[in-house]
């Protein structure tokens, strides 16, 4: 006979857990929300900087001397009320710029305008000398390509320069 013992059946072992190389840390479990948040954060924050910079921009403007001159003045022109009807509001995006250096200074501003009749624009362009504004131009042009002038003699205006030429000389060279 022989020395071997009888077949046994096979052992059944449950299998064995796997084993990592590290336990996981937080972000490993929960970047699958972590990363869209922080870019959802990201784009909030340059959301805000870009809105801050255009209500800055625009507060500029509706706190200037111009802009309230000439806003003012067509919404009291009965010839501008004429062409937009009433009420007369003023537009989202001023279009333009305003540089100040202490009491000088020169503005160049768009200012849309709208009304159930029509829209249009009022320009500006003024210039800043010892504190006050003086005009150059202020009118309302309107869509169908009417103007209509909003500077008076109750404004300060600036008055063209004196011509270049030397003293003696006409503009066209002859003496």
């Amino acid at each position: 006979m022989s020395t071997i013992p009888p077949s046994m059946p096979p052992a059944h072992f449950p299998p064995l857990p796997p084993q990592s190389s590290r336990p996981k840390n937080w972000f490993d479990r929960n970047w699958k929300w972590f990363v869209p948040a922080l870019i959802i954060f990201c784009l909030l924050i340059f959301g805000g900087f870009i809105a801050a910079i255009l209500f800055g921009t625009m507060h500029m403007f509706d706190s200037s001397e111009p802009y309230k001159t000439a806003v003012e003045r067509a919404m009291k022109n009965p010839e501008v009320q004429a062409k937009l009807g009433t009420p007369i509001t003023v537009g989202r995006f001023t279009s333009g710029s305003i540089n100040l250096n202490g009491p000088s200074g020169n503005a160049s501003i768009e200012i849309p305008l709208r009304g159930p009749k029509g829209r249009g624009v009022v320009y500006i362009e003024a210039k800043k000398r010892a504190g006050k504004w003086a005009y150059e131009t202020l009118e309302f042009a309107a869509d169908d390509g009417d103007r209509i002038p909003l500077l008076d003699s109750t404004l300060p205006q600036v008055h063209p320069s004196p011509s270049s030429a030397p003293a003696g000389k006409s503009d066209d060279g002859t003496t």
